[in-house]
C-alpha cells in the first residue's frame, strides 16, 4: 500500500487537482496528462464531489431513499444470496458430510478438509485475474449455473448412498458406483461446489457492493450490506449441522433450487458494472431497473467514455463544467 498512489476522487476532494490528473493519465492515457479523455474524467469527479458536498447523506435513511434504494437492496440482496449459496455449510461441515459417506478415519477427513480448503484457495485466483474482462455480471451467472448442476448431482449421489448402505430404505438407487465409488463421487462434487463458488460468489459478493455506491455513502452501504452477510452467515451456520441431520441430501437439493432462484434474480436485476466510473455508475442506477434492458449491461472500452455517456452522467442540477472553468479551480487550488 505505501508504494501505491491516492485515488484521483482523494487528491480532487484534497485540492490536489495537479496530481489527480497525473494519476489519471497513467490511469486511462499511458501518461498522458491532456488526453481529453482524462480532462472530461477529472472535470466529472470534480462536479460529483461538489454535488456530494452540497448533498451529504447525515443518516442511514439515505440508503432507503430515492436513487440509493436499489442500490441498497442489491447490495444486501448480494450479500444475503452470498450466504445461501451454502458455502458455509460445505466449508464448516464437510467433515459431517465425509463421515456420512464412508469416510470414518481422521486423518482421510483431515486429508478431504485440507483439500477443501485448497480449492477454495486456489479457484479465487481465475477471479483475481480476469474478474475485469469476464464482468461482475457474466461471472455470477456462470457460477451460479455450475453451483446448481454440481448441487443437483450431489443430491442425487448422497440419495443414492443411503439407498445402498440403508437396508429399510424405499428409496431407489440412481447412480450405482457402489458404496465407496458414490462416497468418492460426492467429494468430489463438494470440491467442484466450492470451485464455482470461489471465482464467482466469493469475490462478487463482496466486489459489487464495495463499488456501486457513491463515495460519500459508501461506509454506511458497506456497513449495513456486510451486516447482512453476517447475520445470514449466523443463520445458515447455526441451522446447517442441524438440517444435515433431518434432511440429509434433501439440503443440497434445497441448495439447487435457492441458486436457480438466485441465476433468475441475477438475470432481471444485476446491471454489469465493470469498467465504470463512479459517475457513470449513476447514470446506471438511474436506468431501467430490469439488468437485461440496461444498455450499460453491455461490456464498454477501458479508456474510451462517449460523448453519449459524458452527457448522461451530468446531473440536471448542476451546471456543466467547462475547460476554462477546470483550468481555474486548479489554478485555485494550487494557490
Amino acid at each position: 500500500m505505501a508504494f501505491m498512489p491516492f485515488s484521483p476522487r482523494w487528491l480532487v476532494a484534497h485540492d490536489h487537482i495537479g496530481d489527480a490528473r497525473q494519476v489519471l493519465g497513467r490511469l486511462r492515457a499511458y501518461g498522458h496528462t491532456s488526453a481529453p479523455e482524462v480532462t472530461e474524467e477529472l472535470r466529472l469527479i470534480h462536479q460529483t464531489i461538489a454535488f456530494e458536498r452540497a448533498t451529504k447523506a447525515s443518516s442511514y435513511w439515505e440508503l432507503l431513499r430515492r436513487p440509493n434504494r436499489r442500490r441498497t437492496l442489491l447490495g444486501c440482496g448480494i450479500q444475503f444470496m452470498q450466504q445461501f449459496t451454502g458455502i458455509n455449510t460445505l466449508m464448516l461441515y464437510s467433515p459431517a458430510i465425509f463421515r456420512s459417506i464412508g469416510m470414518g478415519s481422521v486423518q482421510s477427513i483431515a486429508m478431504f478438509q485440507a483439500i477443501n480448503g485448497l480449492v477454495n484457495v486456489t479457484s479465487t485466483i481465475p477471479a483475481i485475474l480476469w474478474i475485469d474482462r469476464w464482468g461482475r455480471r457474466a461471472t455470477l451467472l456462470l457460477g451460479t449455473v455450475l453451483i446448481i448442476v454440481f448441487y443437483l448431482v450431489l443430491s442425487l449421489l448422497l440419495r443414492s448412498y443411503d439407498a445402498l448402505t440403508n437396508l429399510t430404505s424405499d428409496e431407489s438407487v440412481i447412480f450405482n458406483f457402489g458404496p465407496r465409488g458414490l462416497g468418492i463421487a460426492s467429494i468430489c462434487m463438494v470440491y467442484l461446489v466450492v470451485a464455482s463458488f470461489a471465482f464467482s460468489w466469493g469475490p462478487c459478493g463482496w466486489l459489487i457492493p464495495s463499488e456501486i455506491f457513491p463515495t460519500h455513502l459508501r461506509a454506511k452501504a458497506n456497513s449495513v450490506t456486510t451486516g447482512t452477510n453476517w447475520i445470514s452467515n449466523f443463520v445458515i451456520t447455526l441451522t446447517s449441522p442441524i438440517l444435515l441431520q433431518i434432511a440429509g441430501w434433501r439440503l443440497f437439493l434445497a441448495f439447487s433450487i435457492i441458486m436457480a432462484v438466485n441465476l433468475v434474480l441475477i438475470y432481471l436485476f444485476l446491471p454489469e458494472t465493470k469498467n465504470l466510473t463512479l459517475e457513470e455508475m449513476d447514470t446506471l442506477f438511474a436506468s431501467s431497473v430490469w439488468a437485461f434492458k440496461s444498455a450499460s449491461s453491455a461490456p464498454k472500452d477501458d479508456n474510451r467514455h462517449s460523448a453519449e455517456t459524458t452527457t448522461a452522467a451530468t446531473t440536471d442540477t448542476d451546471a456543466p463544467i467547462t475547460d476554462d472553468s477546470l483550468d481555474s479551480y486548479e489554478m485555485t487550488a494550487t494557490v
